[in-house]
């Protein structure tokens, strides 16, 4: 079976990790490959987290955000009693609609953070216009769409969220920067996590043990195997694999996130980001250009944005368990579970409308992988699949030729 995917972290890397007893005395303040104040956090949640403690509005403020996001990022806002104003994503864009902005904007609001989705990059001028002739905040979550570079933080945003999960391109197993466009917002917000205690080199070393596990069953044959051990024990390999990937518990999730990055950590961390190996961007460049010309276009997702990671590859089917069925049952690991995006709620609101329309397409996601062992025969017969379940009498008639090779 073709896994969906890869850990973006060499395994020499994670065993050097592993085997480094001290880790360098350098604090938070080290120097990032960027020309903006930045702060390293233990993630991007403990980064909004203290944003928001350092920001001390009053009591129900709003934060408009994109509609899309892991709910983390909504309860850490509820936590500090604002209200997260959700704003319908568009299909096509991935990007709230400016005019929907603009509307929803009140005398309460204080920010909006536009996350950038499933690997797209978006332009956030329009966004920026409105933001300062209301002179609210603009701050961006660059989670999905971080391309090896943080100078490719937008010029407009007044503060940048980069993560570096255990998933995400260029993985430190953890730890997140936050760039600020002010330097006085970026010294409040250090302050605050100065008075968190740092969190367990032990619990750190567990994460990089557990990664190697991941990285040992990445070929497709161990993959294979091993999932077909999980069928026969009874257990579900999706959840499985979603529960050794995922950061933080739903229980006490403040408190967990309010600690400082082990030293180990900040190692890893800064060795990632100041890698410059682009291996992995094209490696799956080259599949993403398989499937687009080989998929139908009424499949494909944010067709008007610009994807510069590929981070992931979804399609939005109208059976999406049936076409997961269907393609693991020829050998390929398509889910639903790629991530844990979810619809932001808007609570004691009679306007559904705008959740709605972003969870009819969002629940329809199904997400190909992106394993470097995907290969032109595989995409074709993924492509057969997805006009056979969508009912589209397209045929392929020939294999696709791998234009990269």
């Amino acid at each position: 079976m073709i896994p969906r995917g890869t850990l973006d972290i060499p395994t020499q890397t994670l065993l050097a990790a592993l085997a480094r007893r001290r880790s360098h005395r350098l604090g938070l303040y080290r120097a990032w490959p960027t020309e903006c104040p930045t702060v390293a956090f233990a993630s991007v949640r403990s980064g909004l987290d203290a944003v928001l403690q350092a920001s001390s509005w009053p009591t129900q403020s709003e934060v408009l955000m994109s509609a899309v996001n892991v709910p983390h990022m909504s309860q850490i806002i509820r936590a500090h009693g604002y209200v997260p104003v959700p704003l319908d994503v568009d299909r096509e864009t991935l990007a709230p609609l400016p005019t929907e902005f603009e509307s929803r904007i009140s005398e309460r609001t204080r920010a909006i953070l536009v996350a950038h989705l499933l690997g797209s990059r978006i332009d956030l001028e329009p966004f920026s216009e409105i933001a300062r002739r209301h002179r609210i905040e603009l701050w961006e979550d660059v989670a999905q769409g971080f391309a090896g570079d943080l100078r490719h933080s937008s010029e407009f945003a007044d503060i940048s969220f980069f993560s570096f999960g255990t998933i995400k391109t260029r993985t430190a197993l953890g730890g997140g920067l936050v760039s600020f466009e002010d330097s006085a917002r970026s010294v409040e917000t250090s302050s605050v996590q100065e008075r968190w205690p740092m969190a367990s080199e032990r619990d750190f070393r567990r994460k990089i043990r557990r990664a190697l596990l991941l990285k040992a069953f990445e070929t497709p044959l161990l993959f294979t195997a091993a999932t077909g051990i999980a069928g026969l024990l009874g257990i579900n390999y999706d959840a499985l694999l979603s529960k050794l990937t995922r950061g933080y518990p739903d229980a006490e999730l403040i408190t967990k996130l309010r600690h400082r990055p082990s030293r180990a950590q900040l190692d890893l961390l800064h060795r990632r980001v100041n890698e410059i190996n682009t291996d992995s961007l094209k490696s799956r460049e080259r599949i993403a250009a398989l499937y687009l010309e080989a998929l139908p276009p009424d499949v494909l997702v944010g067709t008007n944005v610009e994807f510069p990671t590929r981070w992931v590859f979804p399609i939005c089917s109208s059976d999406p368990t049936e076409l997961v069925r269907r393609l693991r049952v020829v050998g390929i690991d398509a889910t639903q579970k790629a991530s844990r995006l979810a619809v932001v709620t808007e609570p004691d609101s009679g306007d559904q409308s705008g959740e709605s329309r972003t969870a009819a397409w969002l629940s329809r996601l199904v997400f190909l992988p992106l394993h470097p062992a995907v290969r032109a025969r595989h995409v074709s017969r993924i492509a057969r699949i997805v006009r056979e379940v969508e009912m589209i009498g397209e045929e392929l008639e020939a294999p696709i030729k791998l234009s990269s090779a």
